[in-house]
């Protein structure tokens, strides 16, 4: 891996630089292929500013991780569901071992295909065990001293990280608690294969974030109004943009949009075409 293709993400762990990848290339951690970069320690006993290198023409590992890397970062696996044993390949075939395969359905009923059953459900106290079990998961692939509680909020599963390292991961900024959450929402499905909308929140940054959200509308509101000209706002995932929306939705001289592609866009606030003039100093 040389010149630009090269990309890097950092961590306080290498379980955190892991998740930060996987985040960005859309893998699960374990699938992420890596070289470790610098490793520096800080004035406490944590291992700080892990950084490794990922090739994004090739993020995903060829093969299973090994179990050297994963114990020498000391990180736990999750725990993993019982699964039948893997079917061994013929002797002399040459042939990597077949998937196991599927149980037949009972005629007249049809498998509907994941994409096709996969869409968004509302959440549910049902729900409230899934969403503990998934961030239990995480919270041993973080290695951490934490345990979640979930609960019931506006339309979606909210889940508070508690205990020991809870200021330790606040500590870390938000882009430590954003990759938690963005794996957990993809980690929290119904049986059907329906996302449930979930968010993570940990000694209260969540409504902080939001807090500073709003003031960000709010000032770059002001200054569209003074200048006339637009203002874009950086990359943000939707949680947050639809935050700025909303902060601004009942001002009618001023529209909002997301641009571009991807989960993360740059959001853009101008003036509504036929509104008043901008303001003058």
């Amino acid at each position: 891996m040389s010149g630009p293709e090269r990309r890097f993400f950092s961590g306080a762990t290498l379980a955190q630089a892991l998740m930060t990848a996987a985040r960005h290339h859309h893998l699960a951690p374990e699938e992420i292929a890596y070289r470790e970069r610098d490793r520096r320690h800080g004035f406490t006993h944590r291992v700080r500013g892990v950084v490794i290198e990922v090739d994004p023409l090739a993020p995903r590992r060829k093969g299973p991780a090994p179990a050297s890397t994963v114990e020498a970062s000391g990180v736990a696996r999750p725990p993993v569901a019982d699964a039948p044993p893997a079917r061994p390949a013929a002797m002399g075939s040459g042939r990597a071992p077949r998937r196991q395969e599927r149980p037949e359905l009972p005629r007249g009923e049809q498998r509907l295909p994941a994409r096709r059953a996969a869409g968004r459900a509302e959440p549910a106290p049902e729900h409230l065990p899934l969403a503990e079990e998934a961030a239990q998961a995480l919270i041993a692939l973080l290695a951490a001293d934490l345990a979640p509680r979930a609960e019931l909020g506006k339309g979606r599963v909210r889940v508070v990280l508690e205990g020991p390292d809870a200021d330790w991961l606040v500590g870390q900024g938000p882009e430590l608690l954003g990759a938690f959450e963005e794996l957990l929402r993809r980690m929290l499905r119904t049986p059907d294969g329906r996302l449930v909308p979930v968010e993570a929140d940990c000694r209260g940054v969540r409504e902080e974030r939001a807090g500073e959200l709003r003031s960000l509308a709010i000032a770059a509101a002001t200054a569209v109004r003074r200048t006339g000209r637009p203002v874009l706002l950086d990359p943000l995932p939707p949680a947050e943009r639809r935050l700025i929306h909303l902060a601004l939705a009942d001002a009618a001289d001023l529209e909002t949009e997301s641009l571009g592609h991807g989960r993360e866009k740059p959001l853009e606030i101008r003036l509504r075409a036929g509104g008043p003039a901008p303001q003058t100093p």
